[in-house]
């Protein structure tokens, strides 16, 4: 910039000033360890074999040029997982800080899984009270920051991460802990349904989940699964978007869905109740009687014989000759034994975001039975599954 000799005041605004990433000093290493065995760079630590416990993950300082380090060190750890985006939702990442609180000597490890001085952050909040453990994820980018006196630094990003465990838990493990979450009791099918019992990639070899999740999706092993609309885990929690907690830990995965499936179910059951007072004014109006809806049975044949093509529907009772046996009756007047209420049918339904099973329609004052497939794939499972 040329000034001219005019005596002329110019007040230059100073530059705004941006913060730089600590940078480690080059003979100052980060050095992650699980069970006190040192981790290569790139690789990952691992959520355990049951998928319930977070890596017994320390974090210490290392020299390059064999010089020896004194004092105290200050810590602090991020671990970031990257969502991808959908159709109907913007890329996100899950952010988690572990701050230890105090310092540490220089030549010790910090373990911030079991250190008790240890606090855990998250950038989202709980969508199911009760199992927001923030310190339970799994990331793609951990990311470990440390002060040393006047020196700080931290690890290099994406070059050391947290996934999960090399498999799923067994169905009876899942089954026994669903069990003790609810007794609704088409609970187990539909996560059967859902995911077929499977949290993390790999699924089961040439399944449809192996060849059309994990492989379409490129979701790696040991990699939370989730389908095309990114619904995650066992109970595949879509909307609202699952915690962290919920996408790593198969157990709160269950307790989430479970929170999402009890809501469904009063709402079903207000609804159901809004379509019998529907029909029942109807009917108090002394026009043309309309019955109550008729029985209803899912299969996965159509009851004809021989059967075509595999599929799954639910037809009106009584069935046919040669039908297969039924595994859902959904009745009108339930006894919730032998068949179950449409209600239920309603509320696995909704869970899935499909239409309503059973409604009353008030402006043909008739009873509609969905032609949604998702309730009868559910029960194509039987009732002692």
């Amino acid at each position: 910039m040329t000034l001219s000799p005019v005596m002329v005041t110019i007040l230059l605004a100073p530059p705004a000033l941006t913060q730089s990433p600590p940078r480690t000093p080059s003979c100052i290493k980060v050095q992650f360890t699980v069970g006190g065995q040192p981790v290569p760079a790139g690789q990952c630590a691992h959520i355990s074999d049951d998928g319930l416990t977070m890596p017994d993950l320390g974090v210490g300082l290392i020299t390059t040029n064999g010089s020896t380090l004194s004092g105290s060190v200050s810590w602090r750890m991020t671990v970031a997982f990257d969502r991808k985006a959908t159709s109907e939702r913007t890329p996100f990442t899950d952010h988690t800080t572990a701050t230890r609180s105090g310092t540490l000597p220089v030549n010790s490890i910090w373990k911030p899984y079991s250190d008790p001085n240890t606090t855990f952050t998250s950038d989202r909040l709980s969508v199911a009270d009760g199992t927001n453990d923030v310190s339970f994820q799994g990331g793609n980018n951990v990311v470990a920051y440390w002060s040393l006196g006047s020196q700080s630094g931290q690890s290099d990003p994406y070059n050391f991460c947290i996934d999960g465990p090399p498999g799923n838990p067994s169905s009876s493990v899942v089954l026994g802990y669903s069990k003790s979450l609810t007794n609704f009791w088409a609970w187990a099918k539909m996560i059967h349904e859902e995911s077929s019992f499977n949290q993390f990639c790999p699924a089961p070899s040439g399944t449809y989940l192996e060849v059309y999740v994990c492989q379409r999706q490129n979701i790696p092993n040991r990699w939370p699964m989730h389908t095309s609309d990114y619904g995650y885990g066992l109970a595949q929690l879509t909307n609202p978007n699952p915690l962290a907690d919920a996408v790593w830990n198969w157990q709160y995965n269950l307790f989430a869905g479970v929170q999402i499936l009890q809501q469904k179910y009063l709402d079903a059951t207000l609804a159901w109740a809004g379509y019998v007072n529907a029909y029942n004014a109807y009917n108090s109006l002394g026009g043309v009687f309309v019955l109550t809806p008729e029985d209803v049975y899912c299969s996965w044949q159509p009851p004809v014989t021989p059967p075509v093509v595999p599929y799954w529907a639910c037809y009106n009772l009584p069935a046919p000759a040669g039908a297969p046996a039924p595994n859902c009756i959904f009745s009108y007047l339930a006894d919730g034994v032998s068949n179950h209420f449409f209600q239920d049918a309603i509320t696995i339904a909704r869970y899935n975001g499909s239409p309503d099973f059973m409604a009353w329609d008030g402006k043909r004052d008739i009873w509609v039975l969905s032609s949604a497939k998702h309730v009868p794939k559910v029960c194509q499972f039987p009732d002692t599954f």
